[in-house]
C-alpha cells in the first residue's frame, strides 16, 4: 500500500512539473507566411507597391488606347461619304491636269491658215462593207469591217481659212481605223517650214484646241496630209 502511494505521488509530481514548465515557457510565435510576390521574386513591399502602380498605369493607358481606337472606327464610318466625294474630286483634278498637260504639250503647234473657202457638206450611208466620203477636196475612206451596221456619215468643211472637217455622228468609233486625207493645196507654206515637212493631222475640240495628233504623214507632192482615225470628231492640219 505504501509503495503504491509512493508511485502515484511521483506520477502526480511529474504531471505538476510538466504543467509548470508549460506555463512558464514563452509562447511560440505563430508562423508568418510571406506574400507570393515576396516568395517568388524576393521583393520588398516598396518594390511590390511600385510594380502595382506601374501595372495600374499600363492598364489605364490601354483603356485610353481602346477608347481612341473605338472613336477612330466610328469617325471612319461617319467620314466614308466625304471620302468618296474627295476621291471623286481627286479623279476630276487628275483628269483636268492630264488635259492641261496635253494642251500645254501642243501649245507650240499652230493651225494652218489658208485662202478662205466656202462651206462644203457631204453625207453618205456607209455600212459593214465600207465606203468613201468626199467633202470638197478632202476624203474619208472607211474600210470594210470598220462598222457593224449602216451609219449616216456626215462630213462638214466649214467656211473659212482653216483646213478643217467635222464628222458626225460625233463619237462614232471604228473597229478598224479609217483613212482621212486633208488637202492644203490652197494654203501658203509657213516660212519657217519651207517644204511643209512637219504638217500633221490634228484632233481638235470645239474651241479648236489640239487634243491629239493621230498618226499621219505629209504628202508634199500632192499637198495633202494623210492620217488614220479611230473615231469621229473634228480634224484639222497643224504644224
Amino acid at each position: 500500500m505504501k509503495k503504491l502511494l509512493s508511485t502515484s505521488a511521483c506520477s502526480l509530481v511529474a504531471v505538476v512539473l510538466l504543467a509548470a514548465c508549460s506555463i512558464d515557457a514563452p509562447p511560440t510565435a505563430p508562423t508568418m507566411l510571406p506574400s507570393s510576390d515576396a516568395v517568388s521574386l524576393g521583393k520588398s513591399p516598396e518594390q511590390i507597391a511600385k510594380k502595382a502602380a506601374k501595372e495600374a498605369r499600363k492598364d489605364s493607358l490601354e483603356a485610353i488606347r481602346d477608347s481612341i481606337k473605338t472613336a477612330a472606327k466610328l469617325d471612319k464610318e461617319l467620314l466614308k461619304a466625304q471620302l468618296r466625294l474627295d476621291k471623286d474630286a481627286w479623279k476630276a483634278f487628275k483628269k483636268d491636269l492630264k488635259l492641261q498637260r496635253k494642251l500645254d504639250k501642243f501649245a507650240s503647234l499652230e493651225l494652218l491658215q489658208c485662202e478662205p473657202l466656202g462651206l462644203e457638206v457631204e453625207a453618205e450611208v456607209i455600212g459593214p462593207d465600207g465606203g468613201t466620203l468626199r467633202i470638197g477636196s478632202h476624203k474619208l475612206v472607211i474600210p470594210a469591217g470598220a462598222l457593224d451596221e449602216d451609219e449616216l456619215i456626215v462630213g462638214t468643211a466649214p467656211m473659212g481659212s482653216l483646213v478643217q472637217v467635222v464628222f458626225g455622228p460625233h463619237g462614232l468609233n471604228f473597229k478598224k481605223s479609217a483613212e482621212l486625207t486633208l488637202d492644203y493645196g490652197h494654203c501658203l507654206l509657213p516660212t519657217l517650214l519651207g517644204t511643209g515637212e512637219r504638217y500633221r493631222l490634228a484632233y481638235v475640240n470645239e474651241s479648236l484646241q489640239i487634243l491629239e495628233l493621230p498618226p499621219s504623214k505629209n504628202s508634199k507632192v500632192e499637198d495633202k496630209v494623210v492620217g488614220t482615225i479611230d473615231h469621229f470628231s473634228s480634224y484639222m492640219i497643224a504644224y
